[in-house]
């Protein structure tokens, strides 16, 4: 017989044995009262009636009733029950015991417990007195509802025995649950919960008897081993080599005797990238709240924040010791931890101080050297120039391009670190269409790469620096309003107007360059129509966009388009206005400098050969247009769907998308397959090696030909 068909007829004859055990039910007696002569057989009819009576109660099958049949059936068609009353029973003791089971082949020993080798006996007891001074309630009433439903007697689940450990909050780590589930373990899925309460008491009691309040004291060399069944020997030096630990790397790259201050330092940009609150994560060890935790839940808050392995031991040691209590060396002052740390973010008791200006994060942790990154002043000079040329390129196409590169990276850093890998960098370089040779990359990557990857974060603030060339500018326009400076500071009103125009045309480079439209965020803030907004909404609605300003900046901006009526107020219409009629400077590769009138945004026909539109081509467009506006974005609103399919919000999308939208709108009927290729041809731009369709100027070239009346209402 295959073993697999024998592990399912022992199978079933367990639960006959449990069914004996739990229910009383005496197969033996019933198969013996249908063989008169007392020989030892039955015949395969009477077995398989006699089962099928107790089927239910036993909680077995037809298949297995079968497979026992047939295990046990000779050639003559009859059954040996008598081999098989001696398979299930085993013995005649079975039936003389008296005791409990809990399962078919073993006795209910309510004090069963597993053998644990030597060094796992010190670390369970230890265990069990950790869980003895969390444990301030009696165990057994949470434990014995579960018995009540489940009629098991003395045995839990694993599930709801880690349940009521964390309803008790009872905090173990994962180690220690492992070793509380060897030692209580039954049947593979079944805790023995009687014993562990009663270990648990023990060691409880024996702590209130002799008083053993010096957390020193709470060690298996003072305490008993004999209170959880077991016996501890003195453990030597050679045995702890047997106990596994943790072994921290540490990666950092700073010096091993690194001082108290670097180390806080580090902490404190840590926290700070991260967005991490430490109160929530320390406060929860503090159960009295008065302010004081345990030096291993500390270094439990450290591992849980993942900043343990950055940190080696010695510099752990220090931290404690930094923050140790003076009463008690055992606790650690978390709130003085988080008092220093959080200066970071803020100082503390600002709201006494409201002229204190606080910049977040202070200059000597923001200028921190990264791990692994190259120290840039020790540089060469080759290395220098490599990156220098390769920035200048990449600000050279920013700028006469006005595309955002943060998508870009924050698209492949999903987890928000700030760096990508190599070759993260060198596909978004690609889809760019930024050639860069070798030398230049190395230059790069020298210059923002450390041991995480390459910071974009910084890579961007370098290459979307806010210098300006406004000595490039024509000559600015007479502004109605002026400010009062200080004489020392503008001389003349040219100098004064000069300075105002160069404030106007970073804020005009910024916001083209992100696609923002200013006026409407600003006409947020205008509750009562009134063409006025407050000075402290203006300024926190350009600081919501991203504007790099200087406060004295602000201030001018402010004092210049100051309302006459109400001093703390701003014309932010007129704001507005001059915004649009400001000037803008598009450089090209070789260095030549255009100056237009108006800015210009992005054309894609402008920059693919592909897309240049003959004569006839461009009549056809035309036409095309004209019967595209008869529903435009007002009407057919096709620019939900676009922004649907551009998630990026890079402003292009690609021709299935655009034929799509279209399509669910119904504006392709009427149009054939060269007037589409007319229009892929009159709004595409190259995005990398693919051809992509600029839906923002399809947008507004048919509300422009609706609101002019250009459009062909019959066709």
């Amino acid at each position: 017989m295959p073993e697999r068909a024998l592990n399912q007829v022992w199978r079933a004859l367990r639960k006959l044995q449990d069914g004996h055990l739990k229910y009383g039910i005496n197969l033996c007696g019933e198969f013996r009262k249908h063989d008169p002569r007392n020989i030892g057989f039955i015949s395969e009819s009477l077995f398989l009636g006699i089962m099928e009576q107790f089927k239910g109660r036993l909680g077995i099958s037809d298949f297995e009733i079968n497979e026992i049949c047939d295990y046990f059936k000779l050639r003559d068609g009859r059954v040996a029950y008598q081999q098989m009353s001696k398979a299930v029973y085993n013995s005649s003791e079975l039936y003389q015991a008296k005791k409990d089971f809990s399962t078919g082949c073993e006795l209910n020993d309510p004090f069963h417990v597993n053998a644990l080798p030597l060094h796992e006996r010190h670390r369970i007891f230890a265990t069990l007195i950790k869980v003895s001074t969390l444990c301030m309630l009696p165990l057994s009433p949470y434990f014995e509802d579960y018995s009540v439903i489940s009629r098991n007697k003395g045995t839990i689940t694993v599930s709801h025995f880690l349940r009521v450990l964390y309803f008790l909050k009872v905090q173990l780590s994962e180690e220690e649950v492992t070793l509380i589930l060897k030692r209580y373990m039954r049947d593979g899925y079944l805790v023995n919960y009687v014993a562990f309460i009663k270990h648990v008491e023990n060691i409880s009691k024996y702590i209130k008897e002799n008083d053993l309040t010096d957390p020193k004291e709470l060690n298996y060399k003072y305490i008993p081993s004999e209170l959880a069944n077991m016996h501890l020997t003195e453990m030597n030096k050679s045995n702890y080599t047997h106990i596994p630990s943790k072994v921290f790397p540490n990666p950092c790259n700073h010096p091993k005797d690194r001082n108290i201050c670097d180390t806080i330092f580090f902490i404190q940009e840590y926290v700070y990238q991260k967005s991490i609150r430490v109160r929530e994560f320390l406060e929860i060890f503090d159960y009295n709240r008065s302010g004081k935790i345990s030096a291993s839940q500390f270094e439990r808050f450290l591992g849980t924040i993942q900043l343990r392995n950055s940190l080696n031991d010695n510099e752990i040691k220090a931290l404690c010791k930094r923050y140790e209590c003076p009463r008690n060396k055992n606790f650690i002052m978390w709130r003085k931890f988080e008092n220093e740390i959080d200066e970071v973010f803020t100082i503390k008791n600002l709201d006494k101080s409201p002229l204190t200006e606080v910049t977040t994060p202070a200059k000597h942790i923001k200028n921190r050297p990264r791990i692994g990154s190259l120290n840039w002043d020790k540089a060469s000079n080759l290395a220098r120039s490599q990156c220098e040329n390769a920035v200048n390129l990449i600000q050279v196409f920013i700028r006469n391009r006005h595309i955002h590169m943060r998508p870009y990276f924050q698209s492949y850093d999903k987890l928000h670190h700030g760096h990508v890998n190599c070759y993260q960098l060198n596909k978004i370089l690609k889809i760019m269409n930024i050639d860069l040779s070798n030398d230049e990359l190395n230059g790069l990557y020298d210059r923002y790469g450390d041991a995480t990857g390459f910071n974009y974060v910084q890579f961007l603030e370098d290459v979307d620096c806010e210098e300006d060339h406004a000595t490039n500018l024509p000559q600015p326009r007479q502004l109605h309003a002026k400010c009062d400076l200080p004489a020392e500071k503008f001389q003349t009103d040219e100098d004064y107007g000069e300075r105002i125009m160069e404030i106007i045309y970073k804020i005009k480079r910024q916001l083209l360059r992100r696609f923002i439209s200013i006026i409407d965020i600003l006409r947020d803030y205008d509750r009562h129509n009134r063409n006025e907004i407050l000075d402290l909404d203006f300024r926190r609605a350009l600081s919501g966009v991203n504007v790099n300003l200087s406060p004295h900046e602000f201030d001018i901006l402010c004092e210049t388009f100051k309302s006459p009526r109400h001093p703390n107020f701003i014309l932010y219409r007129n704001f507005g206005e001059v915004l649009n009629k400001v000037s803008v400077v598009i450089e090209t590769v070789a260095g030549d400098k255009v100056t237009t009138t108006y800015p210009l945004l992005h054309f894609a026909n402008q920059d693919c050969q592909k897309c240049w539109l003959n004569y006839d081509e461009r009549t056809l467009c035309s036409e095309v247009l004209r019967k595209l506006a008869r529903k435009h974005d007002n009407i057919s609103n096709l620019g939900s769907l676009f922004q649907d399919f551009d998630r990026r919000n890079c402003g292009t999308i690609t021709r299935n998308q655009f034929r799509r939208a279209l399509t669910t709108r119904y504006m392709h009927v009427g149009l054939n397959e060269q007037e589409f290729e007319v229009l892929y041809k009159c709004f595409g731009m190259n995005k990398g090696i693919h051809q992509e369709i600029n839906y923002r100027d399809f947008l507004k070239v048919i509300n422009t030909c609706a609101a002019t009346g250009q459009m062909k209402l019959f066709y």
